[in-house]
């Protein structure tokens, strides 16, 4: 193995985990647009095992980094930012549960137990961090810091059929109520203080998630829509919304994997909007899951484009400016 390939290999980041993050809630998208809208099952299909083995080749990636370059891992784990990446690596096997109960219903189970007792434990050591670490200023605060214990949310939407449901509502109240404190914690930094540098302004599409996916969350625990859960679709679609007046500066950003963070986000939300028309008729919210379902699309679609070249051309898995 050359130098130069030892180099990329020190410098792989967690980001890519995003990647299958994205391409996995764009499965679920297609799927459920496929069982409401009785569209084909061919692109949800694709897109789960897609995402399937774009995470063996990841994680057996990143496998490979703590390895032979530990102390790039230590690096990851002792910085305040890219900390909070390492959830994803749990919340993407979490959401490969899902697909994986449409591909082999049989290791759905495994995959959940597995991903949501890793994914707790993940949510412990970086709550330890946030606590001990010194050297953590409101500087290194954004909206990726919802992954790690807002994550949890997700664990109830991943839930196969069968698993008590306190489970689920043991998750969900960890992310419900971390999501609301680290929301008026990130508003208030976003609002009172320097802007977030450029390359991680992205992850302001991260604020879409959480209502997004707690909505899903609290539809399948309780099984019907209410108040509460027309709050939530409505901040996830407001967010949305916000996101949209974003794109002129979003737009003049040089392409990195951050950008990656649009993806989860995006889906989600179609797929909150598809399970909130299927259950109430609704049908203006048809035209916006549908809307939905055709940017998330598009934007995957120039993200895979995006990181392709990029991967081709070098300029991803290098050392980062100042290092």
């Amino acid at each position: 193995m050359t130098s130069k390939t030892e180099t990329r290999l020190a410098n792989f980041p967690l980001a890519f985990f995003a990647i299958v993050m994205g391409m996995s809630g764009l499965s679920i998208a297609w799927l459920k647009s496929a069982a409401i809208l009785h569209f084909s099952e061919m692109p949800g299909t694709i897109m789960a095992g897609l995402a399937l083995v774009l995470y063996l080749i990841i994680i057996v990636l990143y496998t490979a980094k703590f390895i032979k370059h530990r102390d790039a891992v230590k690096a990851d784990l002792a910085h305040p930012v890219k900390l909070n990446f390492f959830a994803t690596i749990t919340i993407s096997l979490l959401l490969l549960t899902v697909c994986a109960n449409h591909l082999v219903p049989a290791a759905s189970p495994f995959l959940f137990v597995f991903g949501a007792i890793v994914h707790l434990g993940v949510t412990f050591y970086i709550l330890n961090s946030w606590i001990q670490r010194t050297g953590i200023d409101v500087i290194h605060l954004n909206p990726a810091w919802f992954i790690p214990v807002v994550g949890n949310i997700v664990v109830p939407v991943a839930m196969p059929k069968g698993f008590p449901a306190d489970i689920g509502i043991f998750c969900f109240s960890i992310g419900l109520v971390f999501w609301l404190s680290l929301l008026s914690v990130v508003l208030n930094r976003l609002f009172f203080h320097h802007p977030i540098p450029e390359r991680l302004l992205p992850t302001l599409a991260i604020l879409i998630a959480p209502p997004a996916i707690a909505f899903l969350a609290y539809f399948k625990l309780t099984g019907h829509i209410d108040f509460g859960a027309k709050i939530f679709l409505a901040m996830a679609l407001f967010f949305t919304l916000f996101l949209g007046t974003q794109i002129p500066r979003l737009s003049r950003i040089p392409f990195a994997l951050s950008w990656w963070a649009y993806s989860f986000p995006l889906t989600a939300a179609t797929t909150a909007s598809m399970v909130y028309f299927k259950e109430t008729d609704f049908l203006y919210m048809k035209t916006i899951a549908l809307a939905l379902l055709c940017i998330s699309t598009l934007v995957i679609l120039l993200l895979s484009v995006k990181t392709i070249k990029a991967i081709r051309g070098h300029t991803i898995c290098i050392p980062e400016p100042g290092h």
